[in-house]
């Protein structure tokens, strides 16, 4: 699956981190696991969040293995999920009436799932 946001330059790591974690939540829904209790309501892990996240997934033989910026989801030894590093492009809006709204950023998003026909497009 491949798409865009366009964003605020402010919001870069911001948005980034929470696609990503709602990619991730999606894909974990999707097997069927309840993440409700776990998964901050904010969408951000702290340490502690994440401690208890893994020790969940365990359980279900669940990894999720962070490569750079890239995440990889396996169950048991199968790849089920794949989040690629985003591309940021810099764009500028002429029509803006100041230079720091002219300037904003185009996230390019590449994931893949078992799930992608069911997840959005």
């Amino acid at each position: 699956m491949k798409y865009s946001v366009y964003i605020d330059r402010e919001d870069l790591y911001k948005t980034e981190d929470n696609e990503r974690n709602n990619f991730i939540k999606s894909v974990l829904e999707n097997i069927g696991l309840d993440v409700g209790d776990i998964w901050p309501e904010d969408n951000i892990f702290t340490p502690n969040d994440k401690i208890k996240l893994f020790e969940y997934l365990k359980k279900f033989k669940i990894e999720i293995i962070k490569e750079g910026r890239n995440y990889k989801i396996y169950v048991e030894d199968d790849l089920i999920a794949e989040w690629l590093t985003p591309h940021t492009i810099l764009k500028k809006d002429p029509s803006a009436r100041t230079i720091s709204k002219s300037l904003f950023y185009e996230m390019q998003f590449e994931c893949f799932s078992l799930f992608d026909d069911e997840e959005k497009e």
